[in-house]
């Protein structure tokens, strides 16, 4: 049996999963949420690995670590810390970790990362966190969702801390574990074409596209359980170097 490890993204929590762990467990595997201490700006890129690493040494089974966004930047981290028992890592709709540098470097030299609409309308609080209105996040986050699914999912959204951004990824180099980078084609988040150009040149293999936008766990999630179900059919890509980065 495969466990899912979910790793959720900025302004999120567990609770985001909800819709997609029974469609994991109908097909045979077990799905653990974790719950990040985002919304702390005392907390620190290794302590919120850390839960992720937790998460992962209690599975009783093979793992599968998907990070969703902001997880993006953690899930490869918990992974290497637990190469003997994560198959794989998969990348949703996720910012992509680069060895020894901080988010806030990549965004310096990295032109289009994040989508126009990303940078309006964030509500910067005195503690060093930021929320969105509930307006701005539908639109962002939650557009292709069933009313009644985004409204709920905008009301549990909570404040995120930008500490870990200024960190540098405590990574050496990338996991020597099979990485695929799922992209949903309307993410309003995270721009489509900076995450299959990234997909490409750092994980070795085209991005796997999926409809929608930057939720597909709430918006999609029979699809997208098929989709995380069935990534580990596929043929493995062995780069140059030995390393195993994603899949063709």
């Amino acid at each position: 049996m495969t466990t899912f490890v979910l790793v959720h993204g900025a302004w999120h929590g567990a609770w985001c999963w909800d819709l997609l762990r029974p469609h994991l467990e109908q097909r045979g595997a077990r799905a653990v949420a974790v719950d990040l201490p985002t919304h702390d700006a005392a907390a620190r890129y290794t302590d919120l690995v850390d839960v992720v690493v937790g998460a992962i040494r209690d599975a009783e089974d093979e793992v599968v670590v998907v990070g969703h966004s902001f997880g993006g930047l953690l899930a490869p981290v918990a992974a290497a810390e637990t190469q003997q028992l994560v198959k794989r890592i998969v990348l949703l709709c996720a910012l992509i970790p680069v060895p020894g540098r901080s988010l806030r470097d990549q965004l310096s030299t990295e032109q289009g990362i994040f989508t126009r609409q990303m940078a309006r309308n964030r509500t910067e609080r005195l503690d060093g966190t930021s929320t969105w209105p509930e307006e701005q996040a539908i639109e962002l986050f939650y557009h292709d969702c069933p009313p009644e699914v985004a409204h709920w999912a905008a009301a549990r959204g909570r404040p995120h801390a930008g500490t870990v951004a200024v960190e540098p990824c405590p990574l050496a180099a990338w996991p020597r574990i099979a990485t695929e980078s799922i992209v949903c084609r309307d993410d309003r988040v995270i721009a489509p074409a900076w995450s299959r150009q990234a997909a490409t040149h750092r994980l070795g293999a085209p991005a796997r596209m999926l409809q929608g936008g930057h939720s597909p766990f709430l918006s999609r999630p029979v699809e997208l359980a098929d989709l995380l179900q069935g990534g580990g059919d596929r043929i493995e890509h062995q780069r140059s170097d030995g390393s195993v980065r994603g899949f063709l």
